[in-house]
């Protein structure tokens, strides 16, 4: 994973340990790391949690900012094909 602009990134693998369809992914990095993604329904909404343990070598706010940014592209990605869908109907 890297930046736009280049600046950042790192590599990034593991394995999924469990998967419930719009619910919960929990998986394990190369690294024996752990996350956890919770996606909590509110009405027609969802919100996402993610816990993950952090690595030793990037000061943890650089890990949360980045995850963050993660989950807010994610979170314009999928409603621009929500409103895509609803236009083609």
């Amino acid at each position: 994973m890297r930046s736009k602009d280049g600046s950042e990134g790192f590599d990034y693998c593991g394995k999924y340990d469990k998967v419930k369809t719009c619910e919960l992914i929990e998986l394990t990095t190369s690294g024996r790391r752990k996350t956890i993604n919770r996606f909590i329904a509110n009405g027609s909404e969802r919100m996402i949690t993610q816990t993950f343990e952090v690595e030793s070598k990037t000061p943890v706010h650089m890990q949360r900012d980045f995850c963050q940014n993660v989950l807010n592209n994610f979170k314009k990605y999928a409603e621009n094909k929500l409103r895509n869908a609803m236009q083609m109907k």
